[in-house]
C-alpha cells in the first residue's frame, strides 16, 4: 500500500505527502531518545533526494572554529593497517556524521603512501592537519581512541548508548582509524533508511562531495586515461567493477561475491556479467561496441592483462597492475591508479558494481545522474538471476 501511495500521490494531494510518508516509515526511525533538531534525519531528505540541512550548518561551524582554543577534535589518522581505500573513504563519511552531531572538528590525515589531498582535495571544509602538528602531538592518547575494529571499544559504546557522554564531549582529541560505513546508526540521530540504491547513492554523494573533490592531478590523470581508452575524455560509456580479490598486497583474499549455492566459477561470472552489462547499457541507450567498448575495472591482474591484450571483444581496461592501498610496497603511481579507477567508474553513464568499498566510493563520487534514469546495477543480481533461470528458485 505504501509503495502504491508513493507513486499515486499527485499535485492535488501534495499537502498529504509528508503525512503519508510518515505513516509508511518504520516506527524505529521515530522512537528512542530525544533527537537533535539540527541533525534529525527528515525522511523527505532521503526520499526526495535532498542533501541534509545539517551539512551547511556544520560547514559554518567547522570554518569558524577549526583553530579555536575551546573546541574538541575527531582525528581520523590513517598511517597503516587501515584496509582499503574504499573502507577509508566510507569511514571518513561516517566520522563526518559523528563530528557534526557532537560539534567536534573533523581532521583527516592519511600517511601511506602519500597525502590523501594529492588525490582528493578538501571541498566544503578543510579537514587537513597543516599547521596543527604541534597541537596533535601535544595531547596524549585517550580511552576513546580506536584502531580499525571499533565496535567493542568505548567510543562505539558512547556513540550507541550515550555511556560516558560527558567525558567523550570533553576529550580534546579523539583518534581513530575505523572503517565503519556512513549509515551506521548513531545514538542521538535517526536511522538512515534507504529503500533504493538511488537513495543511498545520493545521500552518500552529499557526504562524499562535502568532504572531497578530485584534485587537479587526479582530474588530469583521469582525462588522460579516457583519452587513451576512447580517444576523448567526454565519450559516454558503461563500466563494470569486478572485485574478486588477489591484487598485489592482498593475495590471500578470494572474493566470489555470491552465495555458495550457485557454484559459479569466475569464468561463469565473467560471461554472465559481460552479457548483463551490455544489456543494461543498451537499455540506457549506450552502445557497447568497438568504438566505445565496455570498461572493466578489476583487481584480478591476470584478467586485467588478458583484457588489455585485446582478448575480449568490445571490452577494455587500463593496462596497470592493481595494488592494495595498504600494501607496504606501493608507490605514488599505484595509489594514483586506485583513484583513477574510482573516478573512471564514477564517470560512467551506466555502472555495474560489486558489493565492495571501491564500488560504493565510485557511486558516491559520481552520485545520481539527474538528467536520466539511474543506471547502477549489482553484479550479484545478474549472477543470481542466471542461477535462478538455470536451477530454479530453490538453488539461488
Amino acid at each position: 500500500w505504501c509503495q502504491h501511495m508513493h507513486h499515486v500521490v499527485g499535485a492535488p494531494m501534495l499537502r498529504w505527502r509528508a503525512f503519508l510518508l510518515l505513516l509508511c516509515m518504520p516506527s524505529v526511525a521515530w522512537a528512542g531518545n530525544k533527537r537533535e533538531p539540527a541533525l534529525s534525519q527528515d525522511a523527505l531528505d532521503i526520499i526526495e533526494l535532498r542533501c541534509p540541512g545539517w551539512l551547511e550548518e556544520y560547514k559554518v561551524y567547522h570554518r569558524a572554529h577549526k583553530h579555536s582554543n575551546d573546541v574538541t577534535y575527531l582525528y581520523y589518522h590513517c598511517d597503516h593497517g587501515c584496509k582499503g581505500a574504499g573502507d577509508r573513504l566510507r569511514a571518513a563519511m561516517f566520522l563526518l556524521r559523528v563530528a557534526a552531531l557532537y560539534k567536534k572538528i573533523l581532521l583527516i590525515k592519511w600517511d601511506r603512501p602519500t597525502d590523501l589531498a594529492d588525490y582528493l582535495a578538501p571541498n566544503d571544509i578543510d579537514w587537513r592537519t597543516d599547521g596543527m602538528e604541534e597541537l596533535l602531538e601535544a595531547h596524549p592518547s585517550s580511552s576513546f581512541d580506536t584502531g580499525v575494529e571499533m565496535r567493542k571499544q568505548p567510543l562505539y559504546r558512547t556513540l550507541m548508548t550515550g555511556e560516558k557522554q560527558a567525558q567523550f564531549n570533553a576529550t580534546k582529541i579523539i583518534r581513530t582509524k575505523t572503517n565503519l560505513d556512513f549509515w551506521v546508526r548513531l545514538h542521538r540521530s535517526d536511522r538512515l533508511w534507504f529503500k533504493t540504491t538511488e537513495q543511498r547513492t545520493h545521500y552518500g554523494h552529499c557526504l562524499f562531495s562535502f568532504l572531497f573533490k578530485p584534485s587537479k592531478q587526479l582530474v588530469k590523470q583521469t582525462r588522460s586515461a579516457l583519452q587513451q581508452l576512447y580517444g576523448s575524455p567526454s565519450v559516454p560509456y558503461a563500466a563494470w567493477h569486478w572485485r574478486s580479490g588477489g591484487l598485489v598486497g592482498e593475495p590471500h583474499l578470494a572474493r566470489i561475491h555470491i552465495g555458495p549455492a550457485s557454484n559459479i566459477t569466475r569464468l561463469g561470472q565473467l560471461i554472465t556479467c559481460l552479457t548483463c552489462s551490455r544489456r543494461q547499457a543498451g537499455r540506457a541507450n549506450l552502445s557497447v561496441s568497438a568504438a566505445v567498448p565496455l570498461l572493466l575495472i578489476t583487481d584480478m591482474n591476470p584478467v586485467r592483462r588478458f583484457v588489455s591484450a585485446g582478448a575480449l571483444r568490445n571490452v577494455t581496461t587500463l593496462p596497470i597492475t592493481a595494488v592494495h592501498s595498504d600494501y607496504s610496497g606501493s608507490t605514488d603511481d599505484d595509489y594514483m591508479n586506485i583513484f583513477v579507477d574510482i573516478m573512471l567508474l564514477a564517470s560512467a553513464r551506466c555502472f555495474m558494481m560489486s558489493h565492495s568499498g571501491i564500488s560504493w566510493a565510485a557511486a558516491y563520487m559520481g552520485g545520481v545522474k539527474s538528467h536520466e534514469a539511474p543506471c547502477i546495477h549489482f553484479m550479484n543480481d545478474c549472477i543470481k538471476d542466471r542461477a535462478h533461470k538455470m536451477f530454479g528458485e530453490s538453488h539461488v
